[in-house]
């Protein structure tokens, strides 16, 4: 009997306290970092443009909620961001990624944001989209290598994207007079394809880095530019 009476009463202490713990539960502090969006997908874009896009934060604590640190997947992003949030306050997050040499590809960066929210201090970001080609540029680079007094040059194939078309108006060299250059236009199945050549005019041995710059008509990317390597050998004569 006394076992019976001792279960009773434990049943009823447990039954009051009940709706206090459940009242307790619900009057939890909610986490302050909230995000209304982690993903952004942007609509294709030619290569070379700037994505930029904002990540609003906002603060439904009861603290000041304050971001400690933000990591970026490589060093084509760039972030600014609001340091602290007061409670109830609004902030954000800025992502700049620069596609440039991503053309023909799916771009996916990611950005690691770290808190001071005790529940979720941490979240990641991410940026994806596909980045159009402006051209097909075959090579992307070009290497002068060969001996001292021998002749040395090289060709790049440049075709124009049917999405953004164009034309090269001139052809130039940016720093030195290693290396001359001449472009050539050739019409194949109604498109028209570029024959940059460059030659090297450098006589003593060594190395040397130049920009072949392409003037194009094409306002979403006025001017292309191709990079030289040279290196000139001892001549084995």
């Amino acid at each position: 009997m006394k076992i019976d009476r001792c279960l009773c009463v434990i049943l009823m202490v447990y039954l009051v306290a009940l709706p206090l713990i459940s009242s307790a539960e619900d009057k939890q502090e909610p986490d302050p970092f909230f995000m209304p969006e982690t993903q952004f997908k942007f609509s294709s874009v030619v290569e070379g443009t700037e994505i930029v896009h904002d990540f609003k934060i906002i603060n439904k604590g009861t603290d000041i909620l304050s971001i400690l640190n933000v990591k970026t997947s490589c060093g084509c992003t760039a972030v600014f961001y609001t340091r602290q949030i007061p409670v109830g306050g609004e902030g954000k997050i800025t992502v700049k990624v620069n596609s440039a040499g991503y053309g023909g590809t799916l771009l996916k960066k990611s950005v690691l944001v770290e808190t001071s929210a005790a529940k979720q201090p941490n979240v990641t970001l991410e940026i994806t989209g596909y980045v159009d080609k402006f051209a097909n540029i075959t090579p992307n680079k070009l290497v002068l290598r060969g001996n001292a007094g021998e002749p040395i040059s090289g060709s790049v194939t440049i075709v124009p994207d049917s999405k953004y078309p164009f034309k090269v108006l001139e052809a130039k060299v940016r720093n030195s007079s290693d290396i001359q250059v001449k472009i050539e236009a050739k019409q194949e199945n109604n498109m028209t394809t570029y024959i940059l050549t460059a030659e090297n005019l450098r006589k003593n041995p060594g190395r040397y880095y130049d920009v072949i710059l392409l003037k194009t008509n094409n306002p979403i990317k006025p001017e292309l530019e191709i990079s030289v390597y040279g290196q000139i050998l001892e001549s084995q004569k």
